[in-house]
């Protein structure tokens, strides 16, 4: 009789565990193919610091970081480094020469990200980053004030994954609305100061 009992048993649990199958079974999906698909993440998702460049013109790859120590101030465990010389732009004054960044201390607190006035460093949305080499998160990120490497370029290096980024709305938008702001400003001025230069006919 108990062995009657035990086998009843185990298919009512086999029914029941069936059962909560069959009810997933028809309903919508939340799970996705990843690292073929990926999901859509939220606008204020904090990944890790990453540092925008300039896009258009003669200036392009340059560092949009002006050094203005904001960032270092403002950073809880001082994990950032910046060295500064005079920019080559002379409508500005200052360029980052060098940006230092040890994500080995990094809270990810995104003080940084507030504090910068000049749209030069965002959190980004990529979030697969792995590391081999600890030693290879103390990274530069600007070097002779161009761009020189990156959280989630050096995870693809290391682990040998595909480069597929993720590009944050806010990233988005200083890349298409401001670089071009300030690439239309600039061509304004270059033209401004040749018209002044050229010597006027008689």
């Amino acid at each position: 009789m108990k062995y009657l009992i035990s086998i009843l048993s185990g298919f009512w649990n086999l029914l029941v565990g069936l059962g909560v199958t069959f009810k997933y079974m028809f309903k919508t999906k939340t799970t996705v193919e990843y690292p073929e698909d990926r999901k859509q993440l939220a606008d204020r998702y904090i990944g890790y610091v990453k540092m925008m460049y300039e896009t258009e013109g003669e200036f392009s790859s340059y560092t949009k970081c002006v050094a203005c120590m904001a960032c270092v101030v403002v950073c809880p465990v001082s994990c950032i480094q910046v060295t500064n010389e005079k920019h080559p732009d002379p409508t500005k004054k200052r360029i980052a020469k060098e940006f230092i960044l040890d994500y080995v201390k990094c809270e990810f607190c995104n003080l940084c990200i507030e504090a910068c006035n000049f749209d030069a460093i965002v959190m980004s949305h990529d979030y697969d980053v792995s590391m081999y080499d600890r030693a290879a998160m103390d990274m530069i990120l600007v070097k002779d004030m161009k761009h020189n490497n990156d959280l989630y370029e050096e995870s693809r290096r290391q682990t040998g994954a595909e480069y597929k980024p993720i590009i944050s709305p806010r990233e988005r938008e200083i890349v298409e609305v401001i670089n071009k702001k300030e690439y239309e400003e600039r061509l304004k001025k270059a033209a401004a100061k040749a018209a002044e230069n050229t010597p006027a006919q008689s």
